[in-house]
């Protein structure tokens, strides 16, 4: 049950970032403080409590859970001092997602921890200087990232093997292929909404 909770959360939170994250990032940035807090620790805690990622308990989303409720008020209690921060870590976020799965493209899944680190760098660089594009594309992205995976795990209860391709688990692309093309349909789509609709 816990577990469904979660990934819910996890979907519409997504849903929420792809196509409306700019937005939510002006007008609500205690909120987008809590969200980013919160993903982050519970990401953490989950590469560190189960490095396979292949072992989802529900004491393992009672843990998930606590970090990210502790993240989230972390985030919103830090997020207006430390705005510049901010808005480098949410650039930032994009850029790594797409560095590190776009070299895994195109080097036959090999893994590259510098592609994902200059891809964080660069974006999170951009988005303090460009903010609106920078972070719409962040956004997008990292809200497509949560679709997927999230719906794939709640509508077809099967992981998209995006989380397992971040850990280089020498998953075949071929697998993957409809995920990463989904991600990448979900990320422009959001894109294009958040350019034209709700960034306004």
């Amino acid at each position: 049950m816990m577990d469904t909770i979660l990934v819910a959360l996890f979907l519409v939170g997504g849903l929420t970032a792809c196509f409306s994250g700019y937005r939510l990032f002006k007008k609500l940035l205690r909120l987008w403080g809590a969200i980013v807090g919160g993903v982050t620790v519970a990401l953490i805690l989950r590469f560190i409590l189960d490095p396979s990622l292949s072992n989802f308990t529900p004491e393992l989303a009672g843990y998930l859970l606590i970090g990210f409720l502790a993240g989230a008020i972390a985030g919103a209690l830090l997020v207006m001092p430390l705005y510049l921060v901010v808005v480098f870590l949410s650039g930032a976020a994009g850029g790594a997602l797409a560095g590190w799965y776009g070299y895994q493209l195109v080097s036959n899944g090999e893994v590259s921890i510098a592609a994902g680190a200059l891809g964080a760098v660069v974006c999170g660089l951009l988005a303090m200087k460009l903010q609106a594009p920078l972070l719409i594309f962040s956004t997008a992205v990292a809200g497509a990232y949560g679709i997927v995976q999230g719906g794939s795990l709640l509508i077809l209860k099967q992981n998209a093997g995006l989380d397992q391709l971040v850990m280089g688990s020498g998953l075949n692309t071929e697998q993957l292929l409809p995920y990463l093309a989904a991600w990448g349909a979900f990320a422009l789509v959001g894109m294009i909404v958040q350019y034209k609709i709700t960034a306004r």
